[in-house]
């Protein structure tokens, strides 16, 4: 892309022509019913920020604390509508020629829909924000969420504390660069490993740091959630490739049904896509961005479908290694990712493992249990794995079923 375009690019961030004052003063007295002067004791007419779906202005409330007020352009619902439909048209075209069809373009389109409904009502975006908070509560001297003011919020209007720092991107400004980075990647890692709710769109417009060296995230329009086996599986590939366990990542891949066959040959595809970077000393001739590409060419060879899901994560983290490599060019993202998972994966044990897949909670109920284990042969039969005893009526679904549900119940028996 190169740093011009980039540079233009920073831009969309914060940087867009505001809409009028007059507008803004009309939209929050709508939503509060209430004069600006009966919700605000001072309200500055300038934004200090404007994107292109809202603008932020300084505000102070009744009670003499300061607040970043966001409030969404008009006419933005309008304009979001358009655009996905266009889109949906695209999709639906390229699905009907058989174009790029792995990529699940129509599922793509109503995930990105799905975002922007969410996006354009500030209340679930005040939501995420307070969840990512609680969730980062621990770690908030080194990563900071800003508190909900919910008093102030409202589908076109949200408030948060108000917070200072100097934009990330303005590199030369900043001290304790390799720290920053560091603690950029363990709360990404924390956000997405750990707790399975992530920030999406942690591009370099929505990251400042304060004067404590702590970085502060703003904008929650954009949040990624895994349920808990996806982030179980994918925790499973992290350490696998951490370890050079390929059979482990190839493994993780099957059971989570990414991969539809050919076992043994995946497991080396891993390892020729880990191993040219797992002892690589010049970072600068390696991004997570080409290592994605590598994996993308890779699902192609062995036809796994994208998993739209997992592309915000991709995005997030291609973001998060760009800010990082801003900061020190010779970071290197996936060394700081193995020391947070030595520090909190390694030393967590067979059964603490069992324990946080989901299949283990689900066997404290026997009926849920065994309609889950139901589906889970269902998979393996596609697989090609089972596919013999089947036909051979060696071992019924039910009988294999049964054998589960007492193999579980012995676990809990011995673990308990």
């Amino acid at each position: 892309m190169g740093e011009e375009v980039a540079g233009n690019l920073l831009t969309l961030c914060d940087k867009l022509t505001p809409f009028p004052y007059s507008q803004v003063v009309s939209i929050i007295e709508s939503q509060f019913h209430k004069k600006m002067d009966e919700i605000f004791l001072e309200f500055d007419e300038e934004p200090v920020a404007a994107a292109s779906i809202a603008q932020v202005h300084r505000a102070r409330t009744l009670d003499g604390e300061l607040k970043a007020v966001k409030v969404l352009r008009p006419g933005i619902e309008a304009s979001f509508r358009a655009d996905i439909a266009l889109m949906r048209k695209i999709a639906d075209i390229s699905s009907a020629l058989g174009i790029l069809g792995r990529f699940k373009l129509p599922q793509l389109v109503e995930m990105f829909s799905d975002i922007c409904k969410l996006e354009l009502d500030l209340r679930f975006e005040a939501a995420s924000a307070d969840e990512l908070r609680e969730n980062l509560r621990a770690e908030s001297s080194d990563f900071y969420v800003p508190k909900v003011d919910w008093k102030h919020t409202s589908r076109r209007v949200l408030t948060l504390q108000w917070v200072e720092g100097t934009p990330i991107y303005r590199v030369d400004e900043l001290q304790n660069k390799e720290l920053l980075a560091k603690n950029l990647i363990i709360a990404f890692c924390n956000q997405v490993y750990r707790d399975g709710f992530f920030h999406a769109d942690m591009h370099p417009g929505n990251l400042m740091v304060d004067a404590n060296s702590r970085i502060i995230v703003v904008d929650f329009g954009i949040m990624g959630r895994l349920d808990e086996e996806t982030c179980f599986y994918i925790t499973e590939i992290l350490v696998g490739f951490i370890n050079r366990d390929y059979r482990r990542v190839a493994a993780a891949h099957f059971d989570a049904g990414y991969v539809p066959e050919r076992f043994d040959q995946f497991v080396t595809a891993c390892r020729s896509i880990w191993e040219p970077i797992a002892d690589v000393d010049d970072t600068k001739n390696f991004s997570t961005a080409s290592l994605l590409a590598q994996l993308f060419k890779i699902t192609a060879d062995f036809d796994m479908c994208v998993q739209p899901k997992l592309l915000l994560l991709q995005k997030s983290m291609v973001l998060v290694e760009g800010i990082c490599r801003q900061l020190v060019p010779e970071m290197n993202f996936w060394k700081i990712a193995e020391l947070w998972v030595k520090d909190h994966y390694e030393n967590i044990g067979y059964v603490e493992r069992l324990k946080q897949c989901k299949a283990y909670r689900s066997m404290m109920n026997i009926g849920l249990l065994v309609s889950k284990i139901d589906r889970s042969l269902d998979i393996v039969i596609s697989h090609g794995q089972a596919a013999n005893a089947r036909k051979s009526g060696g071992i019924t679904k039910s009988t294999f079923c049964l054998t589960l549900v007492i193999a579980f119940l012995t676990l809990i028996i011995l673990f308990k």
